[in-house]
C-alpha cells in the first residue's frame, strides 16, 4: 500500500488492476471521491467500478505492481483453509 500511497498526489483515487480489472479493495481514496460517491450514491447505482471514470483515478498496472515485493500475494483466493495453507507454503 505505500506504493498507492506515494501514488497519490493529483488523483481521488489510486487503484490497482489484476488481470484486466481494477481492484478496489486494493485502492487509496481520497476526499475528492466523496461529492461523487454520494451523487451515485444518490442515483441508485452502488457500484464501486462506475465511480472512477467520474474522478480522478490513477491505475496501477500489474507490470507495475509486478516490481513490487510481496504484491503477486495480494489477488489471490483464500476461500478455505487449504488455500490459506498453500499461501503460507508459497512465502
Amino acid at each position: 500500500m505505500d506504493h498507492l500511497l506515494s501514488l497519490r498526489h493529483g488523483f481521488d483515487a489510486v487503484v490497482a488492476e489484476s488481470d484486466n480489472a481494477l481492484q478496489p479493495l486494493f485502492a487509496i481514496y481520497g476526499k475528492g471521491c466523496q461529492e461523487a460517491m454520494r451523487l451515485q450514491l444518490e442515483d441508485g447505482n452502488p457500484c464501486i467500478l462506475d465511480l472512477f471514470p467520474r474522478i480522478t483515478t490513477r491505475t496501477v498496472t500489474p507490470a507495475e505492481l509486478a516490481s513490487i515485493a510481496g504484491a503477486d500475494r495480494c489477488f489471490c483466493n483464500l476461500n478455505t483453509p487449504e488455500d490459506m495453507q498453500q499461501l503460507q507454503i508459497k512465502q
